[in-house]
């Protein structure tokens, strides 16, 4: 990591992973937390009908399961190409140990 432009990138790399935990963390983790949350904020007698979206069939509980499903898609999508990334690392690191020695 001498240069200059790989540190910026590593910099955005680590901003960008921290703000997508926040966000993940920050979502309802399911239909039940959603729907607990719901009872809560109506117990607590806040307005139900703002919705983040803007749009008025969409309330935030419905965008927030919406987004945490598309967060874990893309877990699951990372994970499964890390995985092939690391099994081609290691087979292309083999294939030039063998013709080395």
């Amino acid at each position: 990591m001498g240069s200059w432009q790989s540190k910026i990138l590593f910099t955005l790399v680590v901003f960008g992973a921290g703000f997508v935990t926040a966000v993940y963390f920050l979502v309802p983790c399911s239909a039940a937390a959603a729907e607990q949350t719901r009872i809560g904020e109506m117990s607590t007698g806040s307005c139900q009908t703002q919705t983040m979206t803007g749009h008025p069939d969409i309330t935030s509980q419905a965008w927030a399961v919406s987004v945490r499903s598309g967060i874990d898609t893309c877990i699951r999508f990372a994970e499964e190409y890390a995985l092939r990334a690391a099994d081609l690392i290691r087979s292309k690191m083999g294939q030039g140990s063998d013709t080395s020695g």
